[in-house]
């Protein structure tokens, strides 16, 4: 029979998975020498991993593209024909070995180098192998390691233990130094041990990719700067290093001053351009040893390292007024940006990180209530009490707000990407929302907003009041609110609940009540609203926070036909495992990285990623912060499901009727 050499193995199989086919293969003398490769439509690691071990040479993925498919294929195919004619005939290994894209070369068994393909030449930056020949190839190329490091490819030159998927660095003529990624495999001539034959690639793009992602996981995608997470990481060693040294530091907390209106009115492109420039800024300002990072969408933090209160206060009004002379021009227009500034010492006793920040926080905030652009030094005695005087005012409000309905509700759409004509797609911002209500086949979806009313009928958004209402436990009181007027609302539209979806965001808080669960059946039974209709909405790190609480509070819903979505997907660094284990319907793919997409490919990888992992686990995904039509194609080639966003539709202040909807449909036919 004609012999096998390659054998694709599915990972999921029928009883086992694919893996425990390859050890099989792998552990019997008849199939040892088939190698296997898995594939697969999942990233999981330990997947990837449990392959790996089982003796697969190679894991592929089913959505990758027919050519890259092939070419693996090609790879193996050539490096298993390199195997077969170092066993059969060591005297045509050269030609042979002139047809393999990856490089080769070959030690005696004292390691020093007998041969090398012009792969490994070229890698190399090599032209003859000649002065080579007879010289020990951990002299020859290999980078020399800090003693005491083991050197697992030299030990394997002497003992002939195969060796697989080793990583190390290989230092070229030029001196540069490559990553690679090797083999090594003996050779046997009749039984006898002849040395042993190495395959290498270069994997440098690999090496720069991952460190691309390590930057992304510690920094913010916009300004460069670090972000939130890498940031109290680090204050939690300054503070450290504080106690240690009695060298003193500060925390700087910036809030930029009605930044809100120049997203507004100059749009986000001009309000991200500002955030650029300050980040600049800080970089020429800030002494070297400081640290700056972006911790909210216009937030910013700082640590000052050896500092005393009245340098630390000095050093902040020069960035204070550094800033103010930032601009950018949008039209006929000009615009500016301020900032309060509130600054905490490292100096209290036990402190943590969010200790640190609270207090720089407080800070911040009296520096706006002292009339915006102003520099505040925390104290803790008087600043306690007033933030606690302050917050004490916005619970009140809140609890106001509930008792007289000072709530109100807008609604953004999310449209299914199918229902997108990628060909057409308008420049206007909404006008793709306005043709899909002149479409009577379709279903109109969309996520539920709550916003409070002040006292003189200023809107305030939610991320004014929903810190205190966390603090205060009121945020199943808010939650409640929003999903009955939300229902109200459903039924006044006269619209068949198949025709229009909700999402509702839901809180930790209420995940955790006890109560919720039945106040939430209640109030679709009262309205009876089919529960397929509503989509709850909660966070990724609430979900983590409590994951056995959520699972359970997700399966009841789900029971009588609601479904969820995991929110903000990304911004909590969940992993996939953890996705795994949450039985929702819907990933909303964090908007940070959605609305960076036009800008660099890195953030195209993760949210390709994100989607990727989403659908091997039967999820579908959403994505937000859709502001421009070449957002859309991306997310289009990515494979997202469904978007949201400025450029479909900025929040409608109500539910469109189905008279409306008619309406619109009359004047389509029209």
């Amino acid at each position: 029979k004609q012999p096998i050499d390659i054998a694709i193995v599915d990972y999921f199989m029928p009883k086992h998975n694919g893996y425990v086919l390859c050890q099989k293969l792998r552990d019997n003398p008849l199939t040892e020498n088939i190698r296997t490769a898995v594939i697969t439509g999942t990233y999981l690691d330990s997947v990837i991993r449990d392959c790996l071990e089982a003796g697969a040479i190679e894991c592929m993925f089913k959505n990758e593209a027919e050519e890259l498919f092939l070419a693996r294929i090609s790879g193996m195919r050539r490096f298993i024909e390199v195997q077969r004619s170092i066993e059969k005939q060591r005297e045509n290994l050269a030609a042979i070995l002139e047809s393999v894209g990856e490089g080769v070369y070959g030690v005696d068994n004292e390691g020093c180098v007998t041969f090398m393909n012009s792969a490994a030449l070229r890698l190399l930056g090599l032209k003859d192998v000649q002065p080579l020949i007879g010289v020990h190839a951990n002299e020859a190329f290999h980078v020399c390691k800090q003693s005491g490091d083991r050197d697992l490819l030299k030990d394997a030159y002497y003992s002939g233990e195969k060796l697989k998927g080793w990583e190390t660095l290989f230092r070229r003529q030029s001196g540069k130094e490559i990553p690679i990624d090797c083999t090594l495999f003996p050779l046997a001539v009749s039984d006898k041990k002849e040395g042993s034959v190495i395959a290498f690639r270069d994997i440098s793009e690999r090496k720069m990719m991952e460190e691309k992602l390590r930057w992304q996981a510690t920094h913010d995608h916009l300004t460069g700067l670090y972000n939130r997470r890498y940031f109290e990481s680090y204050l939690e060693k300054e503070i450290g290093n504080v106690k240690r040294s009695g060298i003193m530091s500060a925390l700087v907390y910036l809030d930029l001053d009605r930044f809100k209106y120049v997203n507004d009115t100059a749009g986000h492109e001009i309000g991200d351009q500002l955030l650029i420039n300050l980040s600049h800024m800080l970089g020429k300002t800030l002494r070297r040893f400081d640290v700056a990072a972006r911790i909210g969408g216009d937030e910013f933090a700082l640590v000052l390292k050896n500092v005393d209160e009245s340098m630390a206060i000095r050093i902040s009004d020069d960035i204070r007024n550094a800033l103010s002379n930032l601009m950018v021009h949008h039209e006929d227009k000009i615009y500016h940006i301020n900032a309060s500034f509130g600054v905490a010492m490292l100096d209290l006793d036990n402190l943590t990180a969010g200790d640190v920040m609270a207090n720089a926080d407080i800070a911040c905030h009296i520096s706006k209530r002292m009339g915006r652009n102003q520099t505040h030094m925390y104290e803790k005695c008087s600043d306690e009490r007033n933030v606690m005087g302050s917050e004490l005012g916005w619970s009140a409000r809140i609890k106001e707000a509930l008792a007289k309905d000072k709530f109100l509700l807008h609604y953004q759409p999310i449209m299914h990407m199918q229902d997108i004509d990628l060909e057409n797609l308008p420049a206007q911002d909404g006008v793709l929302w306005q043709q899909h209500l002149r479409d009577a086949d379709k279903v109109y979806s969309y996520e539920v907003l709550v916003r409070m009313i002040g006292d003189n009928d200023e809107i305030h958004y939610p991320d004014s009041f929903i810190p205190t209402a966390e603090r205060f436990n009121l945020m199943t009181e808010i939650d409640m609110w929003v999903l009955e007027n939300a229902l109200k609302a459903m039924i006044e539209t006269g619209m068949p609940s198949k025709k229009l979806h909700l999402s509702v965001n839901v809180s930790g808080n209420t995940v955790d009540s006890d109560e919720s669960l039945g106040k939430i059946k209640a109030l679709i039974e009262k309205y009876d609203v089919n529960p397929r209709s509503l989509t709850f909405e909660i966070t990724e790190t609430s979900a983590i926070a409590n994951l056995e609480q959520a699972n359970d509070f997700i399966n009841e819903l789900r029971k009588i036909g609601c479904r969820f979505s995991l929110d903000d997907f990304g911004s909590g660094f969940c992993s996939f495992s953890q996705l795994k284990n949450m039985p929702t319907d819907f990933v909303k793919i964090d908007g940070q990285f959605v609305s960076s997409m036009a800008r660099g490919a890195t953030d195209r990888a993760i949210v390709t990623a994100m989607n990727d992992v989403a659908h091997s686990l039967g999820r579908y995904t959403v994505a937000e912060y859709v502001e421009s039509p070449e957002i859309v194609r991306l997310l289009k080639i990515c494979g997202v499901d469904k978007v949201q966003g400025h450029y479909i539709s900025t929040p409608l202040t109500k539910l469109p009727s189905c008279n409306v909807i008619k309406l619109h449909q009359k004047y389509n036919q029209q």
